[in-house]
């Protein structure tokens, strides 16, 4: 699926016990939008229910835990790249590409904010 983000975040949110990351499609977060996000602590139920890592959101609000298997952010451009049951489930044809409508310094926070939600998940970051 490709987009145009007008509207990008990526920020803890505490009173919600997660960090997220999200690109929307118009200033006001309406429109074509992807959420990632992941728990600040897990509880044993997570686990249970193999919701102890990332996922993912759409604005159909489609959810799917983990599933990206590389990511880069290339000047403007975010390409998420995922496994088949993650876009089956989200309704993409192999996962996303998304173009940016930001700043530097916002870019390098979505960079900081990509790291942070997919620290410890098999996705490569193959940005140069």
């Amino acid at each position: 699926m490709h987009f145009r983000a007008l509207a990008i975040a990526a920020e803890e949110m505490a009173d919600l016990g997660s960090f997220v990351v999200v690109l929307a499609e118009r200033d006001d977060g309406g429109g074509r939008r992807l959420e990632l996000q992941r728990a600040l602590e897990l509880d044993p139920q997570d686990v249970e229910r193999g919701e102890d890592t990332y996922c993912l959101v759409t604005e159909e609000c489609a959810v799917h835990y983990g599933g990206v298997v590389a990511w880069s952010l290339i000047d403007k451009e975010l390409k998420l790249e995922l496994t088949p049951e993650a876009a089956s489930v989200l309704g993409v044809d192999g996962g996303f590409s998304i173009a940016l409508e930001a700043d530097a310094a916002t870019i390098e926070r979505l960079r900081e904010g990509l790291r942070t939600v997919l620290s410890d998940c098999v996705a490569r970051d193959t940005s140069p």
